[in-house]
């Protein structure tokens, strides 16, 4: 498409692929293609440089010239996240996926924001949706697994972490969370033992 500019920018192993379209007459809309394409360039400079607070303000500069870059706001979430600010991070990311729910990236990253911050409930529809997007993305599987388990989930955890399993046989980080399950599953299963028949010489041998 004539006068479009593709912009790329590199964060964390993700590789974003920007379609900057302007709005109005040929030379305006130039004008501000420049404009927005020097604040992701100067972004993702920042970035490399691990100059957080340059990157967020590039890419705030980014949302005020063209508020429905989705892509924009999503990469800002990235941001926030690197730095830990939790709470920035959920609402860049929501504010991308309002206006393309179909982001990998924001959907990864907001269930990863979730588990960190304890709000698993929250986590599992974005990382669900990770997964469907992008079934190579292990965090998410991961990620899921823990939330469930922390849910009280134990069979959604086992379904989810042998999935990952048969995705990534020679995963240790995959293995390891699996067998995490299997021995919660354990302890449970003997508690509940003992608590039905205590004189069970089935509790004994354990």
């Amino acid at each position: 498409m004539e006068g479009d500019t593709w912009v790329c920018l590199r964060l964390s192993g993700w590789l974003l692929v920007l379609l900057v379209c302007g709005r109005g007459s040929a030379l305006a809309q130039t004008a501000l293609e420049t404009r927005i394409e020097q604040h992701f360039l100067a972004a993702r400079e920042a970035e490399q440089k691990e100059d957080y607070e340059r990157a967020v303000s590039e890419y705030q500069a980014v949302l005020k010239l063209s508020p429905e870059l989705a892509e924009a706001s999503s990469n800002l979430g990235l941001i926030y996240y690197l730095q830990r600010k939790d709470e920035e991070a959920v609402k860049a990311f929501q504010y991308a996926l309002k206006r393309k729910p179909d982001l990998l990236a924001a959907n990864l990253f907001l269930g990863m924001v979730y588990v960190r911050t304890n709000q698993y409930e929250k986590s599992i529809e974005p990382l669900k949706k990770a997964i469907a997007l992008g079934p190579g993305e292990t965090r998410a599987y991961l990620n899921l697994g823990l939330s469930y388990v922390e849910l009280g989930r134990e069979a959604d955890a086992m379904d989810i972490l042998k999935k990952a399993a048969e995705l990534w046989p020679q995963d240790v980080e995959v293995l390891y969370h699996l067998g995490v399950v299997y021995t919660r599953l354990m302890t449970t299963t003997y508690k509940k033992m003992a608590q039905i028949d205590p004189d069970s010489y089935r509790v004994h041998q354990l």
